[in-house]
């Protein structure tokens, strides 16, 4: 249900797909995944658990946290009105301007942005 590609790509060749090679269809699944399936895995998951998931923190296996946080991360994002963090803006993967651009003009319009992205090919990066 989750791992499976988005119907509008359903029958798509993906040696067409903007940026292919570089993002594979099995890395694209994997970020779909986390930017936009998390949240209704998670939703299905308190439904069916029990439980009551508010807030997710993702990072890769690879990642560690190398300073102490003196502060509720989830609280400061409560109070600033923050649904969606990223730890940096990455600059040198050319493809994120376009990625981010086509994704606001179909997706996005009516999505606020609390900060958008920089124009200079930033890449978000959140793991």
């Amino acid at each position: 249900k989750y791992w499976k590609r988005p119907s509008w790509h359903e029958f798509d060749d993906p040696t067409t797909w903007y940026v292919y090679p570089l993002f594979s269809e099995g890395y694209r699944r994997m970020i779909h995944f986390f930017a936009i399936d998390i949240w209704n895995f998670f939703a299905d998951y308190n439904e069916q658990m029990g439980c009551n998931y508010t807030y997710i923190m993702r990072l890769d296996e690879d990642s560690y946290i190398r300073s102490r946080i003196d502060y509720d991360i989830f609280g400061f994002m409560e109070q600033h009105q923050y649904d969606y963090g990223y730890r940096i803006c990455a600059y040198e993967m050319g493809s994120a301007l376009t990625i981010w651009s086509k994704w606001r003009s179909k997706r996005g319009k009516n999505i606020p942005i609390m900060r958008d992205i920089d124009g200079d090919m930033c890449g978000i990066y959140n793991n």
